[in-house]
């Protein structure tokens, strides 16, 4: 045999024993892979949109740079694992961080995993909570609970209403 065709009858045979288990010792059992990840429940269909907002100097905290139109993607599709997003963007780009998972629970809507911009360019992550309220092609929030002290997330949001945007 050559050199190539020994591989991999001696990777299969040094793999063999790992594969069948054949120690005395317990095994490692894991929870995490046992059970699949809970997936969050479907957004209500009237939020799936890209909605835009223009802010005033007036809105903007200390830090954040004026790019309007500011827009939130909110999509079934975008997150973790593909799975749901609420993705904040300014006229140029989504801001960095600023893709978070949303939950809905009646008229309150929960950011996970929201970032925030914390001193000395240091990046957290915060489950954050807004009210929202829709009416025809409006969509304002107000907060509930925000854990960011840079005031970003919480200024573009809360600041002006959003209208429902064709693209």
């Amino acid at each position: 045999m050559t050199r190539r065709h020994l591989t991999i009858p001696l990777l299969v045979a040094a793999l063999a024993p790992a594969a069948c288990g054949g120690s005395d010792e317990p095994k490692a059992t894991s929870t995490a892979a046992a059970a699949p990840a809970k997936k969050p429940a479907a957004l209500p269909q009237e939020l799936k949109a890209r909605w835009k907002t223009t802010l005033r100097k007036s809105d903007a905290p200390p830090g954040l740079r004026l790019s309007n139109p500011f827009s939130v993607i909110i999509s079934d599709t975008g997150g973790v694992d593909n799975g749901p997003a609420f993705t904040l963007a300014d006229a140029q780009e989504s801001i960095e961080g600023e893709t978070s998972v949303p939950v809905v629970t009646g008229d309150t809507i929960t950011l996970r995993r929201e970032g925030c911009f914390e001193k000395d360019n240091v990046y957290r992550f915060y489950d954050n909570v807004y009210r929202y309220t829709l009416s025809g092609d409006t969509l304002r929030f107000t907060v509930v609970k925000n854990a960011c002290k840079d005031g970003i997330a919480e200024s573009i949001l809360t600041s002006q209403p959003f209208k429902r945007s064709a693209k």
